[in-house]
């Protein structure tokens, strides 16, 4: 009973991209709403402490999108 579903999962095709952001956290809020209006959803966030040249620390965020990009015709 499962396996019609999980052939459908196989079949279907993503569309993924990254983006990087060393905004605040509401800043980042309003790029996440934006992007889940455009179909974008959420898959991870990874968050890096650095040092710019002028020894100012700041966060960086990475984050990964999905959305479905369409299925594989049979």
């Amino acid at each position: 009973m499962m396996q019609p579903v999980l052939r459908l999962w196989l079949l279907m095709k993503w569309n993924y991209t990254i983006y990087r952001s060393d905004e605040d956290l509401d800043g980042i809020q309003r790029g996440l709403d934006e992007m889940g209006q455009d179909g974008w959803e959420l898959v991870s966030v990874t968050h890096q402490s650095l040092v710019d040249e002028n020894e100012q620390a700041f966060d960086q965020y990475t984050l990964f999108f999905k959305r479905p990009g369409g299925s594989n015709p049979q």
